[in-house]
């Protein structure tokens, strides 16, 4: 499947980048991405760094709070 995304070259960057940041043995979430990288959806860039290394990041739900301190479950990637 191709990127058919008018941005594609925004996408890659993001990829490569997120991919750099895993590779150094950091772990990241959406939060993470969107503050770090304009990366507003982690999920496809995954599954796009899946595509490129043949393997799928670990990843596990975290809890964290939220805004209003209540406590919310997000998915955390890490290579």
């Amino acid at each position: 499947m191709s990127n058919n995304n008018l941005n594609a070259d925004s996408c890659q960057s993001q990829e490569s980048k997120i991919l750099d940041y895993m590779l150094t043995g950091h772990r990241i979430t959406q939060l993470e991405a969107t503050e770090m990288f304009g990366c507003t959806r982690l999920a496809a860039r995954i599954a796009d760094i899946e595509k490129r290394l043949g393997r799928a990041p670990q990843r596990e739900k975290v809890s964290v709070k939220n805004r209003y301190g209540n406590t919310v479950y997000v998915m955390q990637y890490w290579l």
